[in-house]
């Protein structure tokens, strides 16, 4: 379930520049109960942002058709495909709940 919030007056270093989102996504762990990890989204261009969790980048989400795609990684070309979903919230919970991505090869 995502819960949106409105952004506080953070620092910019914080939210980053126009487009980002901070949001409250719920991912589920093994023993099947949710925690609550709260995330920025931030938009690379009108169908993809990228989601950062404590500062660092987590992954991306694209808007394809109908469906959301998560995809985990810190470079766009190097990163895999974690899932996807009808809600913006799950791609999210998917993408916070992968493995991380493969090193790039040299």
């Amino acid at each position: 379930m995502l819960m949106l919030e409105r952004p506080a007056p953070r620092p910019a270093g914080v939210l980053g520049t126009h487009g980002s989102t901070l949001a409250t996504v719920r991912v589920p762990r093994a023993d099947g109960a949710p925690f609550e990890v709260q995330l920025v989204a931030r938009e690379v261009d009108l169908d993809t942002c990228a989601v950062y969790v404590d500062g660092r980048k987590r992954g991306w989400i694209h808007h394809e058709g109908h469906y959301y795609v998560a995809y985990a990684g810190q470079i766009p070309e190097y990163a895999h495909e974690c899932g996807h979903s009808l809600l913006w919230d799950e791609a999210a919970a998917l993408l916070l709940s992968a493995a991380p991505a493969p090193a790039a090869r040299a």
